[in-house]
């Protein structure tokens, strides 16, 4: 299908105008060496080495007396080969710069660039409030051309990635109503514009099945989970390639845990349950879904599901040199052994269940993953629980809430804050 959207059109891609050489502070030298630079950056655009060579043509002119034109590019040229040594405050500092001197000339264009590079970057570095905020001036900055732009949209993939970026955002910091908002935005210009994007159309599925496991609608999670993983499996091998089988066994395991909740809660057999108990009491509501759907499921036949999931995922995270993923995978793995476990699919292995959860707090300490984490000291809550040690899973999830919830993942706090709220309503 041929992509007929308008594209944004930003000025920060050409590194030289001869329209610049009228005002007296142009350099031909720094002219030469921007055009030098921007000509590595497309030769090899992820290559350190080529990054160094860009850094050394650019960082003498730093200090010098220059047009706004060179210096805005200057900077931005200077931020990207920070960004690509991990130099996390320079890239700041160049992309700051480079904002100031682009809002001076109001060139929304710049403006909408280098606020999503730099979203990028801080959200990279677990810094969720002020990406959530970067993208936002960027996106107010591409809505003010939209009102000009040709049929109302001035980048419509952009707008999309934008909304998506920020719908990320606000999930890792628990914000789930406004991250509903943009997901529901971003389906819209996807519906209207970008209809024929299969891996956007996956990443909007991604979302959206996170969000439906977060708000009680584990069935649903698992559809659009499933439909972003077979997508994924067409396109290049990359860190998302084993994550998503990850979320696809996450979501398959909460559809089981969702019908035992089920079945314990019927006092005898035909009794009303209102809702899925998969609960939350800051979540809107309207999202649990009908207990007969998911008592009519077949739980061995989701549970293998989940198992194979889990064993994929674990396969791709190793191929694609993932060690969190791989972490990630094994969690889900274990997981999948603790439900069989609590359904009555099998039987013993409650102490090997311990030992991994406690060996996989000490690695994912180990690699320095906070999110990986908060996830497997939950999990050791879990193992815990099985074991009846109540008093010690409770210890472990108040953990997993103020590591997660204290580092800004609001999002998957959610897990650890549940199972407290379920222990309370058991009066365990």
């Amino acid at each position: 299908m041929t992509d007929t959207t308008q594209r944004l059109r930003s000025s920060l891609q050409t590194p030289d105008e001869s329209a610049w050489g009228h005002d007296t502070r142009y350099s031909k030298s720094l002219a030469e060496a921007l055009r030098e630079a921007y000509r590595l950056f497309q030769v090899a655009p992820h290559k350190v080495d080529t990054h160094f060579q860009a850094y050394m043509l650019l960082t003498r002119f730093r200090g010098d007396d220059l047009c706004p034109e060179q210096r805005l590019r200057l900077e931005y040229a200077l931020a990207l080969t920070y960004a690509e040594e991990e130099a996390t405050h320079q890239t700041l500092e160049c992309l700051s710069n480079a904002y100031d001197i682009a809002a001076k000339m109001t060139r929304l264009p710049a403006l909408v660039e280098i606020g999503l590079l730099k979203g990028g970057l801080l959200q990279g570095d677990t810094q969720y409030d002020a990406a959530y905020y970067a993208y936002g001036e960027a996106l107010i900055g591409l809505q003010l051309m939209t009102r000009t732009g040709p049929n109302g949209h001035a980048d419509p993939g952009m707008e999309m990635d934008l909304l998506m970026r920020m719908m990320g955002c606000a999930w890792e910091r628990g914000n789930f109503p406004t991250a509903l908002h943009h997901l529901e935005e971003a389906r819209s210009i996807h519906g209207a514009f970008l209809a024929g994007d299969m891996s956007r159309e996956a990443t909007l599925n991604w979302l959206n099945a996170v969000l439906a496991r977060a708000m009680g609608a584990p069935m649903k999670a698992f559809s659009l989970a499933t439909l972003a993983r077979n997508v994924y499996l067409h396109l290049p091998l990359s860190w998302n390639t084993g994550r998503i089988h990850t979320i696809v066994a996450d979501c398959a395991l909460d559809i089981l845990e969702a019908r035992q909740a089920i079945s314990v809660r019927m006092v005898a057999p035909g009794d009303a349950v209102d809702r899925v108990l998969l609960f939350s009491p800051d979540l809107p509501g309207g999202f649990n879904e009908a207990p007969q759907e998911i008592l009519r499921l077949d739980p061995d036949l989701i549970l293998n599901h989940a198992a194979d999931a889990a064993q994929t995922a674990f396969e791709f995270a190793q191929a694609a040199v993932d060690s969190a993923g791989a972490e990630l995978a094994r969690l889900a793995m274990q997981r999948s052994d603790r439900v069989a476990r609590r359904i009555g699919v099998r039987h013993g292995g409650a102490k090997r269940d311990l030992h991994l959860a406690q060996r996989m707090t000490q690695t994912a300490q180990s690699l320095g993953d906070v999110l990986l984490r908060g996830r497997a000291v939950t999990a050791l809550g879990d193992a815990l629980l099985a074991e009846g040690d109540i008093d010690a899973a409770r210890t472990s999830y108040r953990q997993a809430c103020g590591l997660l919830g204290g580092y800004g993942f609001g999002g998957h706090a959610l897990w650890p804050r549940r199972a407290l709220i379920a222990l309370d309503d058991l009066g365990a």
